[in-house]
């Protein structure tokens, strides 16, 4: 729903610090990324980079 928010109002750049796939270690969660998600997007291309303080951002969420 956020990368859906984020593309709909046309944000050209996103960072963020844990991906999908490092989450799913510590929580039960949906595994699509934003790129994936983006990719489906053509009307709002968008620069993605992740892993920004990745572990500090994993280490907030105790299973």
């Amino acid at each position: 729903m956020c990368m859906g928010a984020i593309l709909w109002c046309h944000l050209g750049r996103l960072v963020f610090a844990a991906s999908i796939a490092q989450l799913a270690t510590k929580i039960d969660q949906i595994m699509l990324s934003s790129a994936d998600i983006a990719a489906k997007a053509p009307f709002a291309p968008i620069s993605i980079t992740g892993g920004v303080l990745a572990d500090e951002a994993v280490a907030l969420f105790v299973k």
